[in-house]
């Protein structure tokens, strides 16, 4: 299922044997994102919004573990523009 484009990808819904909820397409190579089974802060995209947990300390918790700031075609990259 296609999402549209974000942050100037194109953005799918990833399938459930991958483990992920979406992938984006980088450089014509998929880019998957956000595991399955766990909550996001916001899901910007929508589709699974039933994992929103909208806890700012969560949040903070979240940012502190992935401090690095890695490329903008990053999987890291993404899951913090998209889901958190």
């Amino acid at each position: 299922m296609y999402f549209g484009n974000h942050l100037g990808y194109p953005i799918y819904l990833a399938g459930a044997k991958t483990g992920k909820k979406y992938y984006a397409v980088v450089d014509n190579k998929k880019v998957y994102f956000g595991a399955l089974g766990y909550s996001q802060y916001f899901d910007k995209i929508g589709y699974f919004k039933k994992y929103d947990n909208l806890n700012k300390r969560r949040r903070k918790l979240y940012y502190l573990r992935h401090a690095i700031n890695y490329s903008k075609k990053s999987a890291d990259y993404l899951a913090k523009k998209l889901l958190w």
